[in-house]
């Protein structure tokens, strides 16, 4: 069974790290509530291919967040 993180109401969240395989827009539109009520640092894989990449960044910019990357292919994430 899979659930979505905002399903939990789970608040004053301080990180969040996902590495999916290629699955990372789900988690982020399941967890869209929680980022934009908690802002937490978030550490995600996001692999070069440019639709990996490209559509999570774009989401998590338009959240307010920027990001850096850390090592290869795996990016750090925070709220301005």
């Amino acid at each position: 069974e899979v659930i979505a993180l905002d399903d939990l109401a789970l608040s004053d969240i301080s990180f969040i790290k996902i590495d999916v395989e290629g699955g990372q827009m789900p988690v982020l539109e399941g967890a869209r509530r929680t980022i934009e009520d908690s802002s937490p640092v978030i550490f995600i894989e996001l692999l070069n291919a440019k639709k990996e990449f490209d559509e999570p960044d774009a989401l998590l910019k338009s959240l307010g967040y920027k990001g850096k990357e850390v090592h290869n292919d795996n990016f750090i994430y925070v709220r301005d």
